[in-house]
């Protein structure tokens, strides 16, 4: 959906095989504040569940996050695995992303950011603007009133100054409930 402000949809993969332009495989990079090599929360098994889900449907996966961590298990089977550098703060790894994005997005099909309050949100977006590079963004409850209240100013600042934005720019915004879509409509009308 190129309008995301106008609509939320939720969206079913097919049991076809889908190609890129060139014939090949689609190549998906995700990008997360954070990997872990087992375990996790809801973004982590959002991406074990989806990477099993499309094995068979001639995509394949790379991953990104602006934190350190490790290679998840179901890493193995796509393109890799870039993740941040332990003992360096959230700009200097966001620097490191923004530059590993540039030279790696040449070689991608499509972008799918999890989350919108962290760095990784704002220098992926803004990447894949700059290399028309189309994104979709899961708000994974980032978007959610409660969220937004624990980070009050900091959350009106950036939604307010570029995160809505960039999320207008967003080809699709991909929601888990009815709930979660009326977060993202509310936010991309006011915050």
């Amino acid at each position: 959906m190129r309008n995301a402000k106008n609509s939320c949809q939720k969206y079913e993969l097919s049991n076809k095989n889908i190609f890129s332009e060139s014939g090949g495989p689609i190549r998906v990079l995700n990008v997360s504040r954070w990997l872990a090599a087992s375990g996790g929360g809801g973004i982590q098994t959002f991406l074990s569940v989806s990477a099993r889900a499309v094995q068979s449907r001639n995509i394949l996966y790379s991953y990104s996050a602006l934190m350190p961590g490790g290679a998840p298990e179901y890493a193995s089977v796509g393109l890799g695995v870039h993740v941040g550098k332990s003992g360096v703060s959230n700009l200097r790894n966001s620097l490191y992303l923004w530059r590993w994005l540039r030279a790696s997005l040449t070689d991608i099909d499509a972008v799918h950011i999890h989350g919108v309050l962290s760095h990784h949100f704002l220098v992926a977006s803004i990447a894949c603007l700059v290399m028309k590079v189309p994104y979709t963004v899961s708000p994974h409850g980032s978007l959610d009133p409660w969220f937004i209240s624990q980070r009050r100013t900091k959350a009106f600042l950036y939604l307010n100054s570029i995160g809505r934005f960039l999320l207008r720019r967003a080809d699709s915004i991909m929601v888990t409930t009815d709930m979660e879509a009326g977060y993202v409509k509310l936010s991309l009308i006011h915050i």
